[in-house]
């Protein structure tokens, strides 16, 4: 029942792995295939090696931009089989219950009640505490402060990470070997070229330059994009949000080419068109003017008119 139960949850369309196999034959012919599919499951408990007989891994690389020019602007997506697949799917269902007490409450990955959105909040809300310096000396209120507000290390969805220190260079061993740590026991590797360090306005040229020095990554004042949304170290406004306008103007642009009946239009419109701004909305406050803009672009689709 509890392989049976996993296999049902899965999807049944999804792409398959080397063996050639979706999830639904298996959904489908159940009768015929389950007994063996259990016997084989049952014997990587007893014998953990046999699992290399399915582990291999079809690696598909779906393009981050437009134009690409490096592995780093792909994403991998591994195609595994599904006899795979079931058997993660019984660990985690096995795990889930003590799940919670495993995975710190700042790590929000394949947790359920746990979104991304929370991550990116808080960490706009740190970002704007580092553009401001530090309260005066003798200010009463900075010790409760302290107090109030739990101590926040780093912040984690799954291989996106970011860690908050103290600028010293005995943090700075500390972060090192957890890294080492890290990379050790998962085979991963720290990416130089998208690794950036950010410091508050209350450290010194000094430091700033030993501490980069000491790590090899880049300064920066600027950290770009967290989980697909841009951080934003200023007040918003609808410049800072202007990509978010190229993008519905880009597939805008790409179906004005096509000759689409007005259902046709307005389907693209509820689901692709309005499904861009509305993630980036779950955590960012929208200006007024470019929700107007946006939304003009579309009823101009949706309408056939080409201006204004």
């Amino acid at each position: 029942m509890e392989i049976h139960g996993a296999l049902k949850r899965m999807g049944g369309l999804k792409a398959p792995g080397p063996d050639g196999f979706q999830a639904i034959f298996y959904q489908s012919q159940w009768n015929t295939v389950g007994k063996s599919l259990c016997r084989f499951i049952h014997a990587c408990e007893q014998e953990p090696r046999k699992i290399s007989e399915i582990n291999a891994t079809l690696i598909t690389l779906i393009p981050k931009v437009d134009n690409v020019v490096s592995l780093q602007q792909m994403w991998p997506i591994s195609l595994c089989n599904v006899s795979y697949k079931v058997i993660t799917k019984v660990l985690a269902s096995r795990l889930r219950k003590i799940m919670e007490g495993l995975v710190s409450p700042n790590q929000c990955s394949f947790v359920p009640h746990r979104q991304t959105t929370d991550n990116i909040i808080i960490t706009q809300e740190v970002i704007h505490s580092m553009k401001r310096r530090s309260g005066k000396k003798g200010d009463p209120l900075s010790p409760y402060l302290f107090v109030l507000w739990p101590p926040l290390s780093y912040l984690a969805f799954a291989d996106d990470l970011i860690l908050f220190s103290e600028a010293s260079m005995d943090q700075v061993e500390i972060i090192q070997q957890c890294l080492d740590i890290f990379c050790e026991s998962s085979g991963q590797k720290v990416s130089l070229e998208k690794t950036r360090i950010f410091f508050s306005k209350n450290v010194g040229w000094v430091v700033k330059n030993e501490i980069s020095n000491a790590f090899g990554f880049q300064r920066t004042d600027n950290l770009s994009k967290y989980l697909r949304v841009n951080i934003h170290h200023d007040k918003v406004n609808r410049h800072l949000l202007r990509s978010v306008k190229e993008k519905v103007n880009q597939r805008l642009n790409s179906w004005k080419a096509r000759n689409l009946s007005f259902a046709g239009r307005l389907t693209l419109t509820k689901s692709v068109l309005a499904a861009i701004p509305s993630y980036t909305m779950q955590t960012v406050f929208f200006p007024r003017q470019l929700c107007d803009e946006i939304d003009k672009s579309c009823r101009s689709f949706i309408w056939g008119h080409t201006s204004d």
